[in-house]
């Protein structure tokens, strides 16, 4: 999942205005070999001869380098699955694009500061369906992975300092955004206790991914925007988001 905030498109913005471009990351790209077949080129190779992981990052990463912006990045669990997230985040870092699991990063675009905090999350489910701390012990392994998630979520966006605070993640922090998908696999696609690290810092919004059958808005409890960008939901190569006034003033104002 990619976020870029596109100094191009901001130049054009109204000055009090912010726009992100969200851009979900295609699951498989082709190798320079391949490309020459097009579209549909890239659909035969498919289940012929898998890419190796690596080699599906490189034109990814070719595409990345060479952006006039910024470039966040979480990674997803398919990248986890296969064991090589250290890997891609080596790799993605080295060629300068922010890849952010747990830590946050922060730019300055006409006059205002904006932080994005990147955390893959977790699942956990949701009010009235969720996982807790009791039971067997791989149960309350996973309901306690779930909320350390969130309270690193929180405390990154605590930290920033910045007019701006997003989040940008994997799982949904909110059920909204999963209609669509099957309720019973809500509890693996996300976490109510995101949402509620995201309302307890009052942050201007949220983007996940994962959910490729769900829908594409949704809302907190406390009024934080969220949007599902994953590209079977957006139908497009990245889609642009507008925020007006900060939802609150940084410390440094808070201060004064």
């Amino acid at each position: 999942l990619i976020h870029r905030l596109r100094q191009g498109i901001i130049d054009r913005a109204r000055i009090d205005e912010l726009r992100i471009a969200a851009h979900p990351r295609r699951r498989r790209y082709m190798t320079e070999q391949q490309r020459p077949f097009g579209r549909q080129g890239m659909e035969r190779t498919v289940g012929v001869e898998p890419l190796r992981p690596l080699d599906e990052l490189a034109p990814l990463v070719d595409d990345l380098r060479e952006a006039p912006v910024p470039v966040v990045v979480v990674l997803g669990n398919h990248d986890y699955h296969r064991g090589l997230q250290d890997e891609f985040h080596r790799i993605l870092r080295e060629n300068g694009i922010h890849s952010l699991e747990g830590q946050s990063t922060s730019f300055e675009v006409r006059g205002k500061t904006i932080g994005i905090m990147g955390l893959k999350g977790f699942g956990g489910g949701f009010a009235g369906a969720c996982v807790t701390e009791f039971g067997e012990p791989e149960t309350k392994a996973f309901a306690r992975h779930s909320r350390l998630q969130a309270d690193i979520l929180r405390r990154g966006l605590e930290a920033l300092d910045t007019d701006y605070r997003f989040a940008l993640l994997h799982f949904s922090p909110v059920d909204q955004t999963l209609l669509g998908e099957k309720k019973e696999i809500y509890p693996f696609l996300g976490s109510y206790l995101l949402a509620e690290a995201l309302d307890s810092v009052n942050a201007d919004g949220a983007f996940h991914g994962h959910a490729h059958l769900g829908t594409e808005r949704g809302t907190t409890p406390g009024g934080v925007p969220v949007r599902n960008v994953a590209q079977p939901v957006i139908r497009h190569y990245y889609n642009i988001y507008t925020f007006d006034t900060p939802r609150r003033a940084p410390k440094s104002a808070d201060a004064k």
